[in-house]
């Protein structure tokens, strides 16, 4: 047994070197930002690796090396021990059947936060985002935002304190001066900005057109606020009044589906839309249809020079910088790459079990061969047992993708589902896979001369 776990062992270092040649390869040649080898205390590091990996050769070698220990010598040199008591064929089986369950279900998982992101990344239902950018202001900016709108690409300019998607102000809201503060999302932003971002409403009407230089005592909120400070259903909050900051009292002008806007993960927050000159820093340009990104920021930028001439502009499309923010397109090809790399064990495990059944049945399908049976038919027998295995992995493996999809799916309040039609093409592809790898080796052994089989064994 000592010789056998010895064996197991190194071949458990062996793919210890491998895979720091890998991780080596990888620096050179990977740019996601968070891989780095730089660590405090290598020896502490290589240290465990080393550990790892006689833990995993002893796990992996144990119960080969008791079966092949237990062999007498006897019956081993007169032949009576073959390939095939060499273990059970229903731990075989399990073993071809829990591989492909585990890699289809980590596959599952990892399709799912691509679609999620990519979700993320892309949505409109919660706001738009098409045709919007950006430029950051300060100080007097009404001049500025005449000519931008004179542009002949320009739909409509908003204004807003900071574009959804990032880390809102907050504020302190309340029924009455009586109760307890709640905390509170708040934009400042004009009735130009709420049309850009196609927000729907439940009740009452956007804020009311202005470009005055002072702050306005009706708001827009969302139905979550409601809920929080209790002010009855949308149709029953519009004008009603709330304190914001323990100060200013103001009135629901309109009353806003709860939608997310900035974190997907979690519910809605109280939200709160203000009209606030003082706090405007962000024109949310909205263009009449696709225009030429380039095109149109140099537009801008020569408006620009004519009211800032010292100052860079600050100009983005708000599309890309949502996409850029949401969506982790390294770390997904990072992700991906461990999905290949998961696959191929598994089709190498199923390769080296189809290459033993068929080897310890090297006699059989001689004989089969010498009797008539055509290449089809055997490889047919030979791979039968196989194709079943890979059909009971599927219905073992999509209804548990599904189910650690929806764990997954499930922490997130704004998605998009489970996409089941994603799941099945997915389980087609790692089937399809291992189809011509089981038929690949069947008909390698059916194609052998049977006279040469048949001599030899």
């Amino acid at each position: 047994m000592a010789q056998f776990i010895c064996e197991a062992v190194l071949v458990a270092f062996l793919s210890l070197v491998t895979g720091f040649v890998v991780l080596k390869l990888m620096e050179q040649f990977s740019y996601v930002n968070w891989f780095v080898w730089d660590v405090d205390n290598k020896a502490a590091l290589w240290l465990l690796f080393i550990l790892f990996s006689i833990f995993i050769g002893v796990l992996a070698g144990a119960i080969p090396a008791r079966i092949l220990s237990r062999f007498k010598p006897a019956t081993v040199l007169k032949g009576a021990n073959t390939p095939s008591t060499f273990g059970k064929i229903g731990l075989r089986n399990s073993l071809v059947v829990i591989q492909f369950v585990a890699s289809a279900c980590f596959i599952f998982i990892m399709a799912t936060f691509y679609s999620q992101f990519k979700y993320m990344a892309t949505d409109n239902e919660n706001f738009n985002r098409r045709h919007i950018y950006n430029v950051s202001v300060s100080g007097n900016y009404r001049l500025l935002q005449q000519d931008i709108a004179a542009n002949k690409n320009v739909e409509r300019i908003g204004l807003v304190s900071t574009p959804f998607g990032g880390v809102s102000a907050q504020a302190a809201v309340k029924k009455n001066k009586q109760e307890q503060n709640v905390e509170a999302s708040y934009y400042a932003a004009d009735a130009g900005f709420i049309e850009n971002m196609n927000l729907k409403f439940v009740a009452g009407s956007n804020l009311f057109p202005s470009t005055s230089d002072s702050v306005s005592d009706f708001v827009v909120v969302n139905e979550q606020l409601l809920t929080t400070l209790g002010l009855g259903n949308a149709k029953e909050a519009v004008g009603k009044t709330f304190f914001v900051n323990n100060e200013r009292e103001v009135t629901i002008n309109g009353v806003l589906t709860n939608f997310c806007y900035y974190h997907y993960q979690f519910s809605a927050k109280p939200l709160i839309l203000q009209y606030n000159p003082t706090q405007f820093h962000v024109l949310s340009i909205k263009t009449k249809a696709d225009v030429d990104h380039a095109t149109l920021k140099a537009e801008i930028n020569d408006v620009w020079k004519k009211h800032y001439p010292y100052e860079a502009l600050a100009f983005s499309d708000y599309q890309k910088d949502l996409y850029d923010r949401y969506f982790p397109g390294r770390d997904m090809k990072f992700m991906g790459m461990f999905c290949v790399v998961i696959l191929v064990i598994a089709v190498m495990g199923l390769l080296g079990i189809v290459t033993y059944h068929t080897e310890k049945r090297v006699k059989e399908i001689g004989i089969r061969k010498v009797m008539g049976a055509s290449v089809s038919a055997i490889v047919k027998e030979l791979s039968g047992s196989f194709v079943k295995l890979i059909i009971i992995a599927a219905c073992i493996a999509i209804p548990a993708g599904y189910l650690l999809c929806y764990m997954f799916i499930s922490l997130m309040a704004y998605n998009n589902g489970i996409d089941l039609l994603m799941l099945f093409v997915l389980f087609g592809c790692i089937f399809s896979l291992a189809l011509v790898t089981i038929i690949y080796k069947s008909a390698y052994a059916a194609l052998a001369n049977p006279v040469k089989s048949l001599r030899t064994e």
